[in-house]
């Protein structure tokens, strides 16, 4: 359930990157591609970017709660993941670079570890 809490609104961050770039390409009338408008190409690498790392965090980050991994280490997990994704998309939308590149930062310690803890439960269970 704690993951469902992140997962929760980490879609309505979706939701708002999905708006942002439809809205763009409805006062710029264009339907594919960016038209050479950087601030749709912007708003659409913000949006893939988010969608390209958050759906495989929440994974690896549910599998942790399954195996059972105390409670406040899949909060802190949740918390570092969706600060990293709005500082990411903050910095990218507002070419604020530390704001993208903390984001990013953020978003590889919890792939890294989430990884190493996973293989840790693994490990564990084999032993």
């Amino acid at each position: 359930m704690i993951t469902l809490l992140y997962a929760s609104v980490l879609a309505i961050l979706l939701l708002v990157l999905s708006y942002n770039v439809v809205t763009y390409r409805r006062k710029h009338q264009i339907s594919t591609g960016d038209g050479g408008n950087k601030l749709l190409e912007i708003a659409a690498r913000a949006h893939g970017n988010a969608v390209e790392n958050i759906p495989f965090a929440l994974l690896l980050i549910y599998l942790l709660e399954q195996s059972g991994l105390a409670p406040w280490i899949i909060h802190l997990l949740g918390i570092v993941l969706l600060l990293g994704r709005l500082s990411h998309a903050h910095g990218l939308l507002r070419s604020k670079i530390p704001f993208r590149f903390w984001g990013m930062v953020m978003t590889y310690v919890v792939f890294i570890a989430g990884a190493v803890l996973g293989l840790v439960q693994v490990v564990m269970r084999l032993v």
